[in-house]
């Protein structure tokens, strides 16, 4: 079971740079356009779990491109940090997961950030 949270909002200012990078680089080098986010604290689960969860070869299979697939985050396995992304016609998607482990809830908070924008605009 997931519950809804909210994101930091250091975290929105950080995701929607890296975002907007990683998405200048699928769309020629120009805005990508809008982004949004989700955020749940998932109960019983670890960072390690979402890292194996997230493959570039499950992904693949959903039309995702990894953008160096998920990898654990500096300072040990308390949180990973996933990045992908998605050409539909002239829609481009980029997608970052973020997982850190909340050791008092013994939950793992999943952020789920999101941009897309039309190729060429």
């Amino acid at each position: 079971q997931s519950q809804q949270i909210e994101m930091p909002v250091a975290l929105k200012i950080i995701a929607s740079k890296m975002l907007d990078g990683m998405m200048r680089g699928v769309n020629n080098g120009k805005d990508a356009g809008h982004w949004d986010w989700a955020a749940f604290s998932v109960k019983g689960k670890t960072p390690n779990e979402v890292q194996t969860f997230y493959t570039a070869e499950r992904m693949s299979e959903h039309g995702w491109k990894s953008e160096g697939g998920c990898t654990n985050m500096p300072g040990g396995g308390d949180a990973t940090f996933c990045a992908f992304t998605k050409q539909e016609g002239q829609k481009g998607t980029g997608l970052i997961i973020i997982s850190a482990l909340d050791k008092e809830s013994n939950a793992t908070s999943m952020f789920f950030i999101r941009q897309e924008g039309q190729t060429g605009t």
